[in-house]
């Protein structure tokens, strides 16, 4: 599991992006994969824990985001 904070949060569309504590790359996330209640609470700097699991093209993206303190 990675951690990082959120960098973006577009809930209109609904993706954001999560800058990564490891590399400080940015991780795409798109808002079908987390939890609403969750989702509810992203915004930028929020600190949050995910896994990486390619998207149908194979790009990296952050799935199971849960918010941590």
């Amino acid at each position: 599991m990675s951690t990082g904070s959120i960098k973006f949060f577009y809930p209109e569309k609904p993706q954001g992006f999560i800058t990564a504590d490891e590399s400080g790359a940015d991780v795409f996330f798109n808002s079908f994969t987390v939890n609403e209640d969750i989702a509810k609470t992203l915004k930028a700097g929020v600190r949050v824990s995910y896994d990486l699991e390619p998207n149908s093209k194979g790009v990296m993206q952050a799935i199971n985001i849960k918010t941590i303190s």
